[in-house]
């Protein structure tokens, strides 16, 4: 009865959340359950993974001095994005309020949870599943990286950075490995107790993997992209020599960059989005790029900020001013500022419109070396790196005369590489949580501007947990945050 009760409950899950392909074998009108592997496999894939039409944390950019607010003409809120991305351009105490007072709900903690719940419930039943053995254990790879991935993005935006000495003290997210739907209080963990069941999680899908290789798709977790992300994850946690194990598995197996000099020299690939069918370094294709508060077409928006635009090197074919393969001038009658163009719709570039990608491997060991004081070998991922992306005909290497410059070259570079795919938030967290001012545009005639100061080590360097899942439980404990006045 017990079974019969959860499937049932899982039905009423996908038709309020949002319903995938028809996979699974009708047994009664009250009753539908999946058995075979293919059934379980389009379950996950339909219900568990980011695609291009779950959108989660579109405003971690926002929170970062890599944009600025720009208003070009009195305000219509139907056209100013900056209505609703206020609260968290401005690090404000609640800030999933907008600018005129409306909540505009962070559904990232529902989001998540539900790809957790959905891969326990795989996971779950794994054992009486029908099929292939090394299709299973693929099948049970991927549920569990989405566990590892979606504790990892949960504690990094709710919980504090991880620091080894006071992690376990530290508030993390609930662990949740309910298999069913029911009514019951999350608790809090720590983030070391975090920390802890992502490690646990990748490092069986990983060694899951190796046991049942397969074809390799892009669409969904695979070892090379579970390899790359526990270098990032080691990373976080500070542990370089994991970190190096990892990311140099990826340079062995997976070494290809994408190349800007020739992209650039092809008039096809030229006005192609970065993030396409055709770039080699594409591991894992997930997530939707919603674009909203970059675009450039409202009135009001927030395009890339000055800093980050003078980050950037005159030859680097990164930036420019009309064929920039990650920043370029976009817009319309509104006025045309400079954003992203990484990326695009599924349909315009048969890939998903994020990417766990080669070029982060060549990143997170430099970073590690650079720490370490292995300065030559640094500089030699870093280089390698800017090869690809630096035209050929003016191209220096770049050189470090000691750990310290070596780090700061890293920083920079990682900034400008990884620029709008939801990575800086993450990096000021974890490396030294530093001041960030933003003037906030008031009024456009007369032109007006506000200021607001993220101090250094704020607590707002922490999201709030959202306000839907403190309504619901009002006694988990929440993040506090300072409130948050004009200067």
């Amino acid at each position: 009865m017990k079974n019969n009760i959860k499937y049932i409950l899982i039905l009423s899950l996908i038709i309020l959340l949002g319903s995938c392909d028809k996979f699974l074998e009708e047994t009664s009108q009250d009753e539908i359950i999946p058995k075979t592997v293919n059934d379980y496999s389009e379950f996950l894939f339909g219900e568990a993974y980011l695609r291009d039409y779950k959108v989660v944390h579109e405003y971690l950019e926002l929170m970062t001095d890599d944009v600025q607010s720009h208003y070009s003409r009195p305000r219509v809120i139907a056209n100013d994005t900056r209505e609703s991305g206020f609260g968290y351009y401005t690090w404000q105490e609640h800030p999933e309020t907008s600018l005129s007072g409306v909540i505009k709900s962070d559904k990232t903690w529902q989001t998540y949870y539900r790809c957790i719940l959905i891969s326990n419930m795989v996971l779950n039943d794994s054992d009486k599943i029908r099929g292939d053995k090394s299709d299973i254990i693929r099948l049970k790879a991927e549920a569990h990286m989405i566990r590892a991935y979606s504790y990892f993005m949960l504690v990094n935006l709710y919980g504090k950075p991880y620091n080894a000495n006071t992690a376990d003290e530290d508030l993390g997210v609930p662990i949740n490995e309910m298999t069913y739907m029911a009514d019951v209080k999350l608790v809090r963990e720590s983030v070391l107790a975090n920390y802890n069941y992502i490690i646990k999680e990748m490092e069986t899908a990983i060694n899951y993997f190796k046991d049942a290789p397969g074809e390799k798709n892009i669409f969904r977790w695979n070892l090379s992209a579970a390899q790359l992300f526990a270098s990032r994850v080691y990373l976080y946690m500070k542990e370089y020599d994991k970190t190096e194990q990892y990311a140099t598995k990826i340079m062995e197996t997976n070494p290809s960059l994408y190349d800007l000099n020739i992209k650039a020299a092809d008039e096809t690939a030229s006005s192609l989005n970065f993030l396409n069918s055709s770039n080699p370094e594409i591991l894992f294709s997930y997530g939707d790029y919603y674009i909203y508060y970059y675009s450039s077409s409202p009135n009001g928006c927030f395009p890339a900020s000055e800093s980050l635009k003078n980050a950037f090197a005159s030859n680097d074919l990164r930036y420019s001013k009309s064929e920039g393969a990650f920043i370029r001038q976009q817009g319309n009658f509104f006025g045309r500022q400079y954003t992203t163009f990484k990326s695009g719709s599924k349909t315009s570039t048969q890939v998903y419109g994020y990417a766990i990608r080669t070029a982060e491997a060549y990143l997170n060991r430099a970073e590690a070396y650079a720490i370490q004081g292995k300065v030559e070998l640094a500089m030699e991922d870093i280089n390698r790196l800017r090869r690809a992306r630096i035209k050929s005909s003016s191209y220096s290497d770049v050189t470090a005369n000691n750990k310290e410059e070596a780090i700061e070259l890293v920083k920079k570079e990682r900034r400008l590489e990884l620029c709008y795919e939801q990575h800086r938030w993450f990096d000021l967290r974890r490396w030294d949580q530093p001041q960030i001012v933003h003037e906030f545009v008031e009024e456009y005639s007369p032109y007006t501007t506000s200021t607001y100061t993220l101090n250094k080590n704020d607590n707002a360097y922490t999201l709030p947990i959202p306000v839907s899942v403190i309504d619901y439980q009002p006694d988990m404990p929440n993040n506090a945050r300072p409130n948050r006045e004009k200067n």
